[in-house]
């Protein structure tokens, strides 16, 4: 055959290879994962029913699609995959790990647990794929967060493809899609022609005044669970965020670490938001505000928002929260923002001071009209500042609320010493 003939004979492989392999697209339907690492079953019973090597059929497989490019490979994997600008730490992958990348993904949405790679990767890069596909990829809601490795090898140090699981309480069915998608719509209608930070705002009060905190609820890892059944736990929070400020245009991300504020084996993982507004990174952490818990006497919207950790900077995160390696190894941004906190911009900032009674009663002063105070959040910034207040507050609010002895009122606060944040409430007695 001559040059010129093979030359032609390789660009009509790649044309139909292309072709086969960018055909299928299907609405996607998606995952809930565990608050910690996503499971791995490696039990020798659910081993041999998906241990596989790579086939003679597949060895063929992979001599054609060698003949593609890097870039046309690149190009075939995005295409599969929705929403993949939005993607923060997906479109960092190597042309192999997208491809595989891809292939999970196709596979989730069609609802096929059974994914076969074109090659084989290591199980260290399947671990790190998997974190992808639950945390990056938070429109996958009806995903277990529990896979299987198909290894290759006896030392399991590579694998061929991997067996998803599925809650099969929202799988199967488009309406299960269709009312998450409604829910969606709602809200991106509520923030038409808003800021990226009103947005912002907009959908951590939405989420906060529509959500209980429920850790083991099946779908609380997922954004169907959060709102469409209005339960969650952090990682189902997080993506939530992540998917709705995508959705209106604002890049946004989830993130996975260590919480520094538990010894508890059972809360050895926390997820968290990393956002960008105006060109700056912040973190947002919305499950340590004062969500109700799902239990009897207590219901969504019955709490006032704290603003703990909504848009702080990696300096202030570090003393509550570790990021784990594998989003530090996979590039996440450093946070380095402070414009749009939300105290910083509001105004509700005790720095260091030598009077606390002083500077906090006239902060309250200033936003209590002398019958009502609505619910007002304010951060300290020094902790032996904060553990003064908190110690001597009723004290603090008694001058304030004694000057007119004809006038009587109840007042509430509640706290958090993790974000040195208290929320004071004031109302006149009829």
């Amino acid at each position: 055959m001559s040059r010129e003939a093979a030359r032609g004979s390789d660009e009509m492989i790649k044309h139909i290879l292309k072709t086969a392999l960018c055909i299928g697209a299907i609405p996607a339907v998606v995952c809930a994962s565990a608050c910690r690492n996503v499971n791995v079953f490696t039990g020798s019973e659910l081993e041999s029913t998906v241990h596989s090597s790579v086939s003679s059929e597949q060895s063929e497989e992979i001599s054609v699609v060698s003949v593609l490019t890097e870039e046309e490979r690149r190009e075939i994997a995005i295409d599969k995959i929705d929403g993949f600008d939005k993607k923060f730490f997906v479109k960092k992958l190597d042309t192999g790990l997208l491809e595989a990348f891809a292939s999970i993904y196709e596979g989730v949405k069609t609802n096929n647990p059974d994914i076969k790679f074109e090659f084989s990767i290591s199980s260290l890069d399947l671990d790190k794929l998997m974190y992808l596909v639950n945390y990056d990829s938070p429109e996958l809601f009806a995903l277990s967060g529990s896979y299987v490795p198909k290894y290759t090898d006896e030392e399991h140090s590579r694998v061929s493809g991997v067996y998803m699981t599925f809650i099969e309480t929202v799988t199967g069915d488009k309406k299960y899609k269709i009312a998450l998608d409604r829910e969606i719509e709602k809200i991106k209608k509520a923030v038409k022609d808003k800021t990226d930070y009103e947005k912002e705002k907009y959908v951590y009060d939405y989420i906060f005044n529509n959500t209980v905190y429920n850790e083991g609820y099946i779908t609380a890892g997922s954004v169907y669970g959060v709102l469409v059944e209005h339960k969650g736990r952090c990682e189902g929070l997080c993506k939530t965020f992540a998917l709705l400020m995508r959705e209106l245009g604002v890049e946004c991300m989830c993130v996975c670490g260590t919480p520094k504020w538990s010894t508890d084996s059972m809360f050895s993982g926390h997820s968290w938001n990393i956002i960008k507004i105006d060109g700056e990174y912040y973190n947002l952490d919305l499950t340590l505000d004062n969500l109700p818990q799902d239990k009897e006497g207590e219901k969504a919207g019955s709490m006032s928002e704290m603003y703990c950790f909504f848009n702080v900077d990696d300096k202030a995160l570090s003393e509550t929260h570790e990021l784990d390696q594998t989003f530090i190894d996979f590039g996440a941004p450093k946070c380095t923002g402070t414009a749009y906190n939300y105290h910083t911009k509001n105004g509700l900032v005790i720095k260091k001071t030598d009077d606390v009674k002083g500077d906090f009663l006239d902060l309250l002063t200033e936003h209590f009209d002398g019958e009502v105070l609505a619910p007002l959040s304010v951060r300290f910034e020094n902790k032996d500042n904060f553990d003064e207040l908190i110690d001597n507050k009723d004290d603090y609010f008694q001058e304030l609320l004694t000057n007119d002895e004809a006038i009587s009122y109840d007042y509430s606060t509640y706290y958090s010493t993790l974000s040195k944040v208290i929320v004071s409430e004031i109302k006149q007695k009829n």
